[in-house]
């Protein structure tokens, strides 16, 4: 028996809907769907009657019936704002409105060659003469004849849903078997409760409820299946595997596709992607409807760092869709919103989240996808460095979802806020947000997010100054990671240590746990930690002089970046990369890396860390004598921090910036931006403060007010004998001696020289405290031993680790140790004037004049610079030695 409704055929006999171009697939339930639409017409047919005639007690939820009408409205090419076959009453109910005729066979009470039934369109039928409307005892057997087809298609769909599965494309909380319900009445209650459950991220409710289910239905594979997927969301990998392996010894009746699926959610929680990967295309390539096996898929996928499958993956999505109705659907779009995330482009990843906005605006059954898309659009708008923009939208979508009850995407988006927070500097706003979103995490069972809450926690911790107790914290984190059985947990976990470990000067430890962390990353496949780890990796083998491991891990990183596509990393790496040339002495290619570096930030918007590298590089350009350029480098970075309100890195650019001014003898420029940055600005950290102190200290010593210089150095060193972190405290102790140097205290400034030079592990620290100790020397008069400390000593120490400046004033103390050698000065004060290290440059010229009047050139250049009083007291060390 077929009907022809416009240009498509139903086959009732067969069960296909026959379009133009041939059979247009459709799931089972939606072909019941249609059926019920038809013996309905023209009557509005309510939600509620749809989701109880066609799924009954197995609706998983009441977004199974705008689904259903969305793929009929794709089958006929029908438009819901000028509906040709079925009309939406918004929060009513549909109807369906195109005519139908019978095109074979006949019906008691009409003709053989006059329509079964000709349903009008929209309401118009009442418009027409009595004499050429359908007789009504015809139109009733005609609907009554199509009902009996319902019931044919309803018994042949039991094949059918072997190849299209009730699995909605934009359902978040479908199950993990899709053919198999618990049989018990109750059982099946809790179960679909369960299901509701984890849609809004209460995997607490979830597991509550399914183990109900399981205490009435002990042998529901559907639901141990299901207990086991929402375990592995908590992070309780061991009891996931556990709960997983008893659904598969049930040797419960599935069907091909239900049992390629629980062997692919068994491989998922053994960290093996490789062969979930590879069982879920299996399931696909079989069932080419079950767009939830594409998606798990496609997460696999990305974990595999396959970008090219994940392409594939989504665009096989949207040819099930249909071209038309994957451009707009919120679940793809917000897949290929995180696919842009993972690859590092988060001007796309942006587009993406605003077009899932713009697709849900009108649609109030997406109301999750909305929200979570509004989070991606957050992290994207901070990746681009727009932090007030992303704080904003990641209000907004904790918020949302917050009013939506999709709890788990509120203490996302949260978390999110606290983030942003630490990114401005805002620390108390940051641990208040983030203890925020890991409370709710807790309270909604969600143990694995909310040990990613308390990761970030101890960020906060860590900026703050006390790594000890953040490297506290995360070792108690990772304990109850490993009794969890949750591998990368443990591995993100000893990620964050390793960095924590590295600015809290203990760069061994630091090693042991990124080492660990990348063998964990590895083991879960996990391609996205084990680029993360690798490129740390490089900072601390480079930070031990392991130069050509450091060399080797940045470009396995790089590797692993490209092969991720993410522009951010493969940016980082670069940039590391870029410091192993310039210390391999390959001046052209540290060059090359780094404008590749910095072009690949510039690309996808990201000022945030376009800054971080200009800073890092201005660092590198100051020790290799390019002043100019550093202080250029420095300025870009300080004004994006400003910009962007990043409190902390501000006050770093601000304290390097403003050094940069003081070595070029340009007191005024440094004094202006110093008053700008002050160390207790919300939001700063204790060792940037600690920097600001520390440069006003060097500011104050060259005005000559060395009261105030002692008082801004003793305030440096007291935040950084509170952040712990030793090398700092050190440095703050040689900035003291030198002002007991200028203050004629000579035996307590050689005793403090003489211990830090020992104890610094740093070579350029330690050649700083012997330059100190050297003039503290030629001060006594001990100019043969001071000449000595620099030959033997200071300058081999510089030879493997150069420094522009302190080779300079190496040079400087050697031509003072060997009596103020004109020559050798002269050369030095050019070599210094070239380099635009003014400050140098100066101490040269009042070196070549100590035993007699200043030039009047001099003096004016002095007074200019608001050098004169630092001048008298350089001049008077230069007479105690001549003494």
């Amino acid at each position: 028996m077929r009907y022809r409704i416009h240009e498509f055929e139903l086959d009732v006999e067969g069960g296909q809907l026959i379009g133009p171009t041939g059979v247009v697939p459709l799931r089972r339930q939606v072909l019941l769907t249609l059926c019920h639409l038809l013996q309905r017409a023209p009557d509005l047919v309510p939600n509620d009657e749809l989701l109880d005639a066609v799924w009954g007690r197995q609706a998983i939820s009441p977004n199974v019936v705008p689904q259903a009408m969305r793929e009929l409205r794709r089958a006929f090419g029908d438009d819901a704002r000028e509906p040709r076959f079925i009309e939406t009453r918004h929060r009513l109910g549909y109807r369906f409105i195109a005519p139908v005729q019978r095109i074979n066979g006949a019906v008691p009470g009409a003709s053989a060659d006059a329509p079964a039934a000709s349903m009008p369109e929209a309401d118009s039928a009442r418009a027409l003469p009595a004499s050429s409307r359908p007789e009504p005892r015809a139109a009733r057997l005609t609907w009554r004849t199509v009902l009996l087809a319902c019931t044919v298609i309803a018994v042949a769909g039991v094949a059918a849903v072997l190849l299209y599965p009730g699995r909605q494309v934009a359902d978040a909380s479908a199950p993990v078997l899709a053919e198999v319900l618990p049989r018990d009445a109750e059982a099946r209650q809790a179960f679909h409760a369960a299901l509701v459950a984890r849609g809004h991220g209460d995997l607490a409710a979830a597991e509550r409820n399914l183990r109900n289910a399981i205490r009435r239905e002990p042998q529901s594979v559907a639901s141990s299946a299901d207990l086991a997927r929402v375990l592995a969301e908590q992070g309780r990998f061991d009891d996931a595997r556990h709960e997983a392996q008893r659904a598969a010894e049930l040797n419960a009746p599935l069907s091909r596709s239900d049992a390629l699926r629980l062997q692919a959610l068994q491989a998922e929680l053994d960290f093996d992607c490789s062969r979930a990967a590879e069982l879920y295309r299996s399931v696909f390539a079989f069932e080419p409807g079950d767009v939830e096996s594409a998606y798990r898929l496609f997460e696999c996928e990305l974990s595999l760092a396959e970008r090219a499958g994940a392409e594939s993956t989504l665009a096989a999505i949207a040819k099930t869709l249909g071209d038309r109705a994957a451009q707009a659907n919120p679940r793809l779009l917000l897949a290929r919103a995180r696919l842009a995330a993972d690859n590092g482009q988060p001007q796309e990843q942006r587009d993406f989240a605003r077009r899932v906005l713009q697709a849900c605006t009108d649609d109030s059954a997406c109301g999750r996808l909305g929200a979570a898309a509004r989070r991606q659009l957050a992290a994207a708008q901070l990746k681009l460095g727009a932090v007030d923009t992303a704080l904003a939208e990641a209000a907004r979508a904790a918020q949302e979802a917050e009013a939506g009850g999709h709890a788990s995407i509120a203490a996302s988006a949260t978390l999110l806020k606290g983030v942003i927070a630490r990114e401005q500097g805002r620390l108390d706003d940051a641990d208040r947000d983030i203890r925020e979103a890991q409370r709710r995490y807790t309270l909604l069972g969600d143990e694995s997010h909310a040990t990613e809450a308390e990761r970030e926690a101890t960020v906060v911790m860590r900026v703050r100054g006390d790594t000890a107790g953040a490297l506290k914290r995360l070792s108690e984190i990772e304990r109850t990671a490993a009794s969890r059985g949750d591998l990368r947990a443990r591995a993100s976990t000893l990620l964050a240590r390793g960095m924590t470990e590295l600015p809290a000067g203990q760069p061994e430890a630091a090693l042991a746990s990124l080492e660990q962390a990348r063998e964990f990353f590895v083991t879960t496949h996990d391609a996205v930690g084990e680029a993360a780890a690798q490129v740390n990796l490089g900072s601390v083998y480079g930070r031990l002089e392991r130069h050509a491991e450091a060399k080797a891990s940045n470009e396995r990183a790089l590797a692993l970046f490209r092969q991720l596509g993410d522009k951010r990393g493969q940016a980082f790496a670069l940039g590391n990369l870029a410091i192993s040339a310039g210390i391999e002495g390959q001046a052209a290619r540290k060059r090359e890396l780094t404008e590749q570096s910095l072009a690949l930030f510039r690309d996808i918007g990201a000022r945030m860390e376009v800054g971080r590298i200009q800073f890092n590089l201005g660092i590198q350009d100051r020790r290799d004598g390019d002043l100019a350029l550093a202080r250029t480098r420095f300025a870009e970075a300080w004004s994006a921090f400003d910009e962007l309100h990043a409190s902390a890195w501000q006050q770093r650019a601000a304290a390097s910036l403003a050094m940069i001014d003081l070595e070029r003898a340009d007191l005024e420029a440094a004094a202006a931006l110093l008053d700008k940055s002050p160390p207790d600005a919300a939001g700063g950290e204790p060792l940037h403060a600690a920097a600001l102190h520390a440069t006003r200290a060097r500011l104050f010593e060259l005005r000559g007010d060395l009261k105030a210089a002692r008082l801004a150095n003793e305030q440096a060193l007291g935040l950084r004998q509170k952040s712990a972190v030793a090398a700092w405290v050190d440095v703050s102790e040689l900035d003291l001696a030198r002002i007991d140097l200028l203050e004629g205290e000579l035996t307590r400034a050689e005793v403090t020289c003489r211990r830090l030079a020992q104890r610094m592990e740093d070579p350029r620290d330690a050649a700083a405290a012997e330059l100190l100790l050297a003039q503290v020397l030629i001060a006594r008069d001990r100019r043969s031993e001071a000449a000595r400390l620099l030959e033997n000593s200071t300058l081999r120490r510089l030879d493997g680790h150069p420094d522009a400046a302190l080779v300079l004033e190496s040079e400087l103390m050697l031509a003072l140790a060997f009596g103020a050698d004109r020559e050798r000065l002269a050369m030095m004060r050019e070599t210094a004037e070239r380099g635009d290290f003014q400050l140098l440059a100066l101490r040269a010229s009042l070196a070549e004049s100590a035993s007699a009047a200043l030039p009047p050139t001099l003096v004016d250049a002095l007074e200019k610079r608001g050098l004169t009083a630092w001048s008298i007291l350089v001049r008077a060390l230069s007479a105690s030695g001549a003494r």
